[in-house]
């Protein structure tokens, strides 16, 4: 007697046996196709990063895409010492979409220090947006590396006399002096009555950088300050 249950499993798995094999025999050439053409990681990493750009490099790029903090800070970082090159429109767009301050301060060191005064409307920026106080610190700071112009002396100025941190005004007010302007002078006049006594000792190291009557006057000032700090700053090496 046949039993028609056996028999009726016997053929479903023939059946779909013969259906794999011909999917099988239909896929199996266009794989090999595809697999042949597919490119190697290297390849793709090249792609991703760009014709011309070297593994480092690459590598630094995606690093700054990662969710890792630490991974885009060891990118700024090879950034920053040569280890590797991005563009600088690639660096600032980086630091203004970055999250985490200790990354944006050390791109923006990366920009003033590889850019120059191609860095200065980054930095500006910085200076004036950036919520976190090292980075507008920072960007106070590496505004000494550039050539800027008035708008540089302008947003130092201004930083100098409204920002709500003391170390980013102090930086300001350091950096001002090597800017030769009358409305930098101005600016550090006014933070010489500060009652912050760092902030008086940093007018008085600035002062000292530049020449002229306005900054003498103001040095004289400086160097009857009640706090022995700021005096001594205020004087002018002797000559000789």
């Amino acid at each position: 007697m046949v039993d028609h249950r056996r028999e009726a499993a016997f053929l479903a798995r023939a059946g779909a046996a013969a259906f794999l094999a011909a999917a099988f025999c239909a896929v199996f050439p266009w794989a090999l196709r595809f697999a042949a053409a597919a490119p190697a990681p290297k390849e793709v990493a090249a792609r991703e990063a760009g014709s011309g750009e070297d593994e480092g490099s690459a590598r630094a790029r995606r690093a700054l895409g990662s969710l890792k903090a630490g991974e885009r800070l060891e990118a700024a970082e090879d950034i920053r010492r040569g280890k590797a090159r991005l563009s600088r429109r690639d660096m600032e767009d980086a630091a203004r979409k970055e999250a985490n301050p200790q990354v944006r301060y050390t791109l923006l060191q990366a920009l003033a220090e590889r850019e120059g005064s191609a860095a200065e409307d980054a930095l500006l920026f910085a200076l004036q947006n950036d919520p976190a106080m090292i980075v507008r610190a920072a960007a106070a700071q590496q505004l000494r590396r550039i050539a800027g112009g008035t708008k540089t002396v302008q947003a130092l100025s201004q930083a100098l006399s409204q920002d709500k941190e003391a170390e980013v005004r102090r930086a300001c007010a350091f950096t001002l002096g090597f800017y030769p302007s009358e409305q930098g002078i101005a600016a550090l006049e006014r933070a010489a009555e500060s009652p912050d006594t760092e902030l008086r000792r940093q007018t008085a190291k600035a002062l000292r950088m530049r020449p002229g009557a306005s900054a003498d006057r103001i040095l004289k000032k400086l160097e009857k300050d009640k706090d022995p700090a700021v005096a001594g700053a205020a004087k002018r090496p002797e000559k000789r």
